[in-house]
């Protein structure tokens, strides 16, 4: 039902060509296709105002103005921000670089983003919290491990600035 040129395009492109095809090849298919979307949004809308929410008191808090203005400024960069990534599933096609804006800020904030923030955490925690701290902390008495850590925390970042400039080289 699915070939493999269409699993390469996984994700939205996947659900909103290929699955109608599949609803249309099952008996009362119409009926399931029509329940699967209206659940399919149902999931997608909750997600979003959770997630929201979680936004605008963070909004709210930090620049200690009241939640209808962190929620009318979250809303606001919201459709700035969400605009540019819808726009390519429009006639106009808007891309980066020959590459949807949503692919594009997926693959950012997906991938590099989170492994960045992840490794920097971890050093920050390592450079700035004193051994006997974590020690203390977990409740360990045995030091056996207390330099490992430490080595790896501390010597991370730069492991990985080398590794993406070797990369970067290396794509060159």
């Amino acid at each position: 039902m699915i070939s493999p040129r269409e699993t390469k395009e996984a994700g939205p492109p996947l659900h909103i060509s290929t699955l109608p095809s599949v609803f249309d090849t099952i008996r009362g298919g119409a009926w399931l296709g029509i329940l699967f979307f209206v659940l399919f949004f149902i999931a997608a809308f909750s997600s979003s105002i959770s997630g929201l929410k979680v936004i605008i008191a963070a909004v709210a808090e930090e620049f200690k103005i009241s939640d209808i203005k962190a929620f009318a400024a979250v809303i606001l960069l919201m459709l700035v921000l969400g605009t540019a990534s819808a726009m390519n599933f429009t006639p106009l096609q808007l891309n980066i670089a020959g590459e949807p804006v949503l692919d594009v800020i997926d693959r950012i904030a997906g991938t590099q983003v989170i492994i960045i923030s992840g490794v920097l955490g971890a050093s920050l925690f390592y450079w700035f919290i004193p051994p006997f701290r974590v020690r203390a902390a977990l409740g360990v008495k045995c030091r056996w491990w207390e330099w490992r850590i430490y080595l790896v925390g501390r010597f991370l970042p730069f492991g990985l600035i080398g590794w993406l400039l070797l990369t970067l080289v290396m794509d060159r």
